[in-house]
């Protein structure tokens, strides 16, 4: 049963892939200038590109029209829209030596300045966002204009989530797939969680209080 399953699996993930390509070429058929980038989507009427070279190490993106025309500065990498807003991470690194993460719209301009160490796409007009705090790294959650709609109270624990022993890491050559990391004992500890539709409807079916 195990093995049918895996194979299953694997043929959706090549289906998918096969899919992906099909419809890249599609696009780059009606579109020939988007074969000059090394990757590419369309994301609401806009084209989001990435030029790539050296692998994880040197490569920009930036927003495209329909007519392939530039309408951006070049970032260092923009994530998927969402409530109108994508996040992006702009070119170079701050005092840290890490990533800052801010939002755009669709016609490149910044919405919500990249001050913060790590976010995500807006969900129902809301994100978190983690910030450095002093010795420690804060969380706040904000709406589509940057506002904060609450700030968690993290100088309460004066011992966790400490700058120091935390690491910031992203997926190769995708700044916008970041997390921050701390280890204890083995275990992986993060300052932000997104509910899963599952853990949410948990939540909602819950008589009492419902912990995790």
């Amino acid at each position: 049963m195990f093995r049918t399953v895996m194979l299953f699996i694997i043929f959706c993930l090549v289906l998918l892939s096969f899919s992906h390509a099909i419809s890249q070429s599609h696009a780059e058929r009606d579109k020939p200038w988007l074969s000059q980038y090394a990757q590419y989507r369309e994301d609401g009427g806009v084209y989001v590109v990435k030029q790539i070279d050296k692998a994880c190490l040197s490569y920009e993106s930036y927003l495209l029209d329909k007519n392939g025309t530039k309408i951006s500065p070049s970032f260092k990498d923009i994530g998927p829209f969402s409530n109108g807003l994508a996040e992006f991470v702009p070119l170079g690194a701050n005092n840290e030596k890490t990533s800052l993460h801010g939002f755009i719209n669709r016609k490149g301009k910044v919405v919500i300045p990249p001050i913060y160490v790590g976010t995500d796409m807006f969900r129902n007009g809301k994100t978190w966002v983690i910030y450095s705090a002093g010795s420690q790294y804060g969380l706040s959650y904000i709406d589509t204009t940057g506002k904060v709609m609450y700030k968690i109270p993290i100088q309460h624990y004066k011992n966790d989530f400490l700058t120091k022993n935390a690491s910031v890491d992203f997926v190769c050559n995708y700044d916008t797939k970041e997390d921050i990391i701390w280890w204890k004992k083995g275990k992986i500890f993060l300052l932000n969680w997104n509910f899963s539709p599952y853990i949410e409807a948990e939540i909602k079916k819950s008589k009492g209080i419902y912990h995790f």
